[in-house]
């Protein structure tokens, strides 16, 4: 008898804590299996990144990635973390500039490492900005048309700020109105999706919603918020 969906991710929680069992543990240089990362040396930690390390880790945006990459002359990482998607930009393009915004001091280590993991010398083409995207109350605080006067077009922005995008969106509603532009956006919340869309269309960019895929029943990411997708924009040509 075939089993149901529910015993399927039943099956697939019980067994995963026995799979990360049997890899080593703590942080360490290591070579993904596939997906978007392979080729790159990260230093992962299989209690959190075991999916990273397989490749499936947001599969669901590799071809949109890859397609915004390839059609890009700039890269911004806003919610950069540990630099995956930048040390990909940088092997890939090593002559196009990339701007990679985190303000979490921990994670901007790791991304440090893993830059010195997969380049001789660090790009003169990658700046790091240890702070905000958007405006605030501090000196590390940018807006966005701050951290990107500098980046030739079209410019593709990655925006990952666990909350945070709807409003940094509504306050570079200027710059996205002016600028050639390509936005791959995580949300997190209905409200928030909504909001960024409504906000997307008033500045004349096309966008798409992303949903996590049929086989997340099985493999899931541990996502902690119950709505949490991405968006996909592209600035539509003036007239």
């Amino acid at each position: 008898m075939r089993a149901s969906p529910a015993q399927g991710r039943a099956t697939m929680s019980a067994l995963e804590p026995w799979f990360k069992n049997l890899l080593p543990t703590g942080r360490h240089p290591r070579r993904p299996l596939a997906g978007l990362f392979r080729g790159l040396r990260l230093h992962l930690d299989f209690a959190s990144e075991t999916l990273i390390w397989l490749g499936v880790y947001e599969r669901e945006t590799y071809s949109h990635t890859l397609r915004f990459a390839a059609h890009s002359s700039s890269f911004i990482d806003i919610g950069a973390g540990k630099g995956e998607l930048v040390c990909r930009w940088l092997r890939r393009y090593p002559d196009r500039p990339v701007i990679a915004v985190e303000p979490n001091a921990d994670e901007v280590a790791v991304l440090k490492r893993n830059i010195a993991a997969n380049f001789q010398e660090p790009p003169s083409a990658l700046v790091i900005w240890p702070g905000y995207a958007g405006p605030g109350p501090s000196d590390r605080h940018r807006e966005l048309a701050s951290l990107c006067l500098a980046l030739p077009e079209p410019i593709f922005i990655k925006l990952d700020i666990d909350g945070g995008e709807a409003a940094l969106l509504e306050n570079a509603a200027e710059f996205l109105s002016s600028r050639s532009s390509q936005l791959l956006i995580e949300v997190h919340s209905i409200e928030l999706e909504k909001a960024c869309i409504a906000q997307l269309q008033r500045c004349n960019y096309r966008v798409a919603i992303i949903n996590p895929a049929p086989w997340r029943r099985w493999l899931k990411e541990h996502r902690p918020i119950a709505h949490n997708r991405w968006l996909v924009a592209e600035s539509r040509p003036s007239k």
